[in-house]
């Protein structure tokens, strides 16, 4: 049979193109447009008609013919043929050339790049792209030697509307030699009667057509899809095509499909044996009947979304011959996500003539395949007939959506330490502010840290986080009494890693919170008790975040990215003791609670539907801390603390599979460590409070603090 649209004789199309360069009256009836004089750009409009329209183009019989970065959009009108670039000469090379057509009509061919020789001659890296409009021959980049050898490769044919004829990513005919490889055309819309991925012909040496791809994600192809096609032009030739893809997620196929084929000297098409070839044949997420599949090595499979037991994924049509797929491997790849799947679901993955040359990738078993990405399944394919089924055998959450929980963990930390900066040098720093005065008196304090939460896999950040308000302090018989308000944010990256046997997952992110809150203390100045005090704390706000990678994607490669928009809220409790040891040594011991609530959110990733729970942190702190008044208002200060994590738990529940994803906790100890010194000189506008702060065991970090107030 013969590809669609198409003859094998390329010297004679080679021909053609020649004779039209270089004989200007081909066509009485329209002029040629040269896009040399203006920059390498040529623009074809609406009532335009030419024979020939080029980007750039170069002609040297007795040197190199070298043709880069031309273009030419085509935007309405007709052009008979049209060059991003061409190049002819004793030697010529096209590369990095392009066409665009938005409209119009091309009755003959349209090239990314051309290069035509007496010599070698090579064709790289062009480019087609059809939106729109009517054309003939597409080539992504073409190469023609009279005498020596020719290569096309690296070329791109993008199909997304409008009409064609034979589209082709690159094609290369030589003399003594011929190689067209890594090519590629992508079809996502329009009507096409013929594809291939790359072509190579020769009269002698080798044909080679090889690590071509062909792309299917919407359109209709009427005739034939062929990853890579040689020429047997002569006896003893050798012809070579290997390693080609073809990759169909969606749109109609009326012809038959080949991983790579032969085409003789009559124009008759016959793919090659499968066996060994190397060629792929790609089904992910596309269902339904193919006339012919033949010469590929590999046909990977992904069920689509919704497929339901006893359906039949691929359907082998009525011109299947029984060793089309002699040599053959069937693979599970997964399935596309979003609706569900049971553990006992039966599938028939391909029915037809030949199927039972088949073998089965594994021994039949499917072990960690992604249902979408969410999910991991389990299988077993088995021969029934002519067919091939697989039946679900076990189904679970990918333990890869942890780090979802991961982030959410850096989430909290965040809040965390924002209600320990107000819990602690914020609320200092309002009782100094208000200390001695009859008024309300501003206050601020920031803290900057680095810090990794990790019982299992770790979360990281790093960041910023500030509290200002107004305090007032409240003088009575039995002690002193700080009320205040304030403004909160906070600010921070975030990377998160964990490990796991179906591949690390490394994220990052980052949080935003802004909120406000009350604080009070109450100090006992008298009586028996005097140095006891206690302190507590209202937060409320909003946190959002965003967190992204490239380490869980789904069967079509889409990756795992989200936006998280909740509110917090939450307490702090603290009862502590204040010693004055001596004149100048003081111990300031505390035991706090801090309580912190990130309400739950519904969301959407990649096409799958997820809870992210509530979450709360519950913290019991106990420190102390020893300063030292060396001379008047310098004190220099060191201490330490225990905490203890009773919750910290995220939890992420996938909505439609009734399953959830692993969880990560906060919870567990760790050992903190403070060291600073404060200048309060009674006398001085200036006042000075420097610290550092570091800790160790499920929380670590490291982290310091700045205050610097001049009074006016």
């Amino acid at each position: 049979m013969s590809v669609s649209g198409f003859s094998p004789f390329r010297p004679v199309l080679a021909a053609l193109v020649l004779a039209a360069s270089l004989c200007p009256s081909w066509s009485a009836t329209a002029q040629d447009l040269d896009g040399n004089a203006s920059g390498g750009r040529a623009v074809v409009n609406n009532g335009d008609t030419y024979d020939i329209v080029d980007g750039r183009k170069t002609e040297s019989w007795s040197g190199s013919a070298i043709v880069r970065n031309g273009h030419v959009d085509v935007d309405g009108g007709m052009s008979n043929q049209v060059f991003g670039g061409w190049a002819l000469g004793a030697r010529s090379i096209t590369q990095y050339n392009s066409v665009a057509v938005h409209g119009g009509s091309v009755p003959h061919n349209v090239y990314g790049g051309y290069s035509f020789a007496d010599q070698s001659a090579r064709s790289n890296s062009n480019t087609v792209i059809q939106n729109d409009g009517a054309t003939s021959h597409v080539i992504g980049g073409g190469a023609d030697s009279n005498r020596a050898g020719s290569t096309s490769d690296s070329n791109i044919v993008l199909l997304r509307g409008g009409t064609s004829g034979l589209v082709m990513g690159g094609y290369a005919s030589g003399f003594t030699g011929a190689e067209s490889l890594y090519n590629l055309v992508s079809i996502t819309g329009g009507d096409i009667e013929s594809v291939v991925g790359g072509d190579a012909a020769t009269t002698h040496g080798t044909a080679n057509a090889s690590f071509n791809a062909v792309l299917i994600n919407g359109g209709s192809v009427k005739g034939n899809v062929i990853g890579g096609l040689v020429h047997m032009q002569s006896t003893g030739q050798s012809l070579v095509a290997r390693y080609n893809a073809v990759t169909i997620v969606n749109g109609t196929i009326s012809g038959d499909i080949y991983g790579s084929a032969e085409a003789d000297s009559q124009g008759t098409t016959t793919p090659r044996p499968a066996a060994g070839s190397g060629n792929t044949l790609n089904l992910l997420g596309w269902q339904g009947t193919l006339r012919r599949v033949a010469a590929f090595q590999d046909l990977n499979l992904a069920l689509p979304n919704g497929m339901t037991s006893g359906d039949t994924l691929l359907t082998l049509g009525t011109g299947q011959t029984a060793d089309d797929l002699q040599g053959s491997t069937v693979r599970v790849l997964g399935a596309l996500g979003g609706q569900g799947m049971r553990i006992g679901d039966r599938y028939t993955l391909v029915r037809g003539t030949g199927t039972g040359e088949l073998s089965l990738r594994d021994g039949g078993v499917v072990h960690d395949a992604p249902k979408g990405f969410a999910l991991l399944f389990d299988g077993s394919m088995q021969r029934n007939g002519n067919a091939i089924d697989l039946t679900i055998t076990g189904l679970r959450a990918n333990p890869q959506l942890k780090a979802f929980n991961q982030y959410r963990v850096a989430q909290m930390a965040a809040l965390d330490r924002g209600a320990r900066l107000v819990e602690g040098t914020a609320l200092e720093q309002a009782r100094k502010a208000a200390a001695g005065q009859d008024a309300w008196m501003p206050f601020a304090a920031i803290h900057g840290s680095t810090e990794r939460y990790g019982n299992d896999g770790w979360a990281d950040g790093t960041g910023l986080e500030l509290a200002a308000g107004l305090a007032r302090s409240f003088t009575g018989e039995a002690g002193d009494l700080l009320l205040g308000a304030f403004f909160e944010y906070g600010q921070t990256s975030i990377g998160t890693r964990d490990e796991f046997s179906v591949g690390d997952v490394y994220g990052t992110g980052s949080a935003r919170y802004a909120g406000g809150g009350l604080l009070a203390r109450f100090d006992l100045t008298s009586g028996l008790l005097s140095g006891l005090y206690a302190q507590a704390g209202l937060r409320l706000g909003q946190i959002n975040g965003d967190w992204q990678t490239q380490d869980i994607a789904s069967v079509l490669q889409q990756t795992a990215d989200f936006d998280t928009t909740t509110a917090y809220y939450g307490l702090f409790a603290s009862l502590g003791y204040q010693w004055q040891a001596t004149e100048r040594l003081r111990l300031d011991s505390r035991a706090s609670f801090f309580w912190n609530h990130q309400d739950g959110q519904d969301i959407s990733i990649m096409g799958e539907d997820f809870r992210f729970d509530p979450m709360d942190s519950c913290l019991l702190r106990v420190g102390t801390r020893l300063s030292y008044e060396l001379f008047q208002g310098f004190s220099p200060y060191a201490g330490v603390a225990w905490e203890h994590e009773f919750d910290g738990t995220a939890r992420t529940g996938l909505s439609n599979h009734g399953v959830d994803a692993p969880s990560v906790s906060m919870r567990g100890d760790s050992a903190v460590f403070m060291a600073g010194l404060q200048w309060d000189p009674r006398n001085s506008s200036l006042h000075v409070d420097l610290g550092l702060e570091g800790s160790a065991g499920v929380r670590q970090s490291i982290g310091g603090q700045a205050r610097l107030v001049w009074e006016f």
